[in-house]
């Protein structure tokens, strides 16, 4: 299902991958609007301060170059952030940078790895989560499940695109948080 609004648009569509992604909810916002307050459709705080931040790196409808984040100016996210540079007009993505929350959560370190490297049956899903902001030059935000150290996790995803020249996205910025409610959960079952 794809349905247009105002700010984008909004996918919704539900993909099985041998039991490893349970649904997922993707939307997408253009970069050129011109907004200032956070999308509503961005459901995690947390998320919303990391587009804020972002946006205000932005110089109208110019992407943010990676040189304009500042790692002070991130702490509140760090440990949840993954920097992927994009190799080859994404056909893969490096992870430069892989959060510490992030390494504990999924427990693998992946920095210096490109995701076809991985050794994982959603690695097709990855490259079309990491590819759409490049076909898009948008936002996209993902709420889906997950498998992570053998339970099913729900996830909140922000991925930025980052462009040096301001224009030609060649890096990512990605947020990721644990959905409280679903974090420990096991295949069909609900989080206390």
């Amino acid at each position: 299902m794809v349905v247009t609004s105002d700010w984008g648009w909004v996918y919704s569509q539900e993909f099985n991958f041998h039991d490893m992604l349970l649904g997922m909810l993707v939307r997408v916002a253009p970069v050129s609007a011109a907004v200032v307050v956070p999308p509503r459709e961005i459901h995690d705080e947390r998320l919303r301060e990391l587009w804020a931040y972002w946006a205000s790196k932005r110089q109208g409808a110019r992407l943010p170059a990676r040189r304009l984040i500042n790692p002070l100016e991130m702490q509140p996210w760090l440990g949840n952030l993954l920097l992927m540079d994009v190799i080859d007009a994404g056909a893969d993505f490096r992870y430069r940078l892989h959060g510490t929350n992030l390494v504990e959560l999924f427990g693998a370190d992946l920095t210096g790895r490109t995701v076809t490297s991985l050794k994982l049956e959603m690695v097709h899903q990855l490259l079309e989560e990491a590819r759409r902001p490049l076909s898009t030059r948008a936002f996209v935000y993902i709420e889906q499940s997950v498998v992570a150290e053998k339970n099913f996790i729900g996830i909140a995803k922000l991925i930025l695109p980052l462009a040096a020249n301001g224009v030609d996205i060649d890096m990512l910025l990605v947020g990721i948080y644990p959905r409280p409610e679903h974090v420990g959960s096991s295949p069909g079952q609900s989080s206390p």
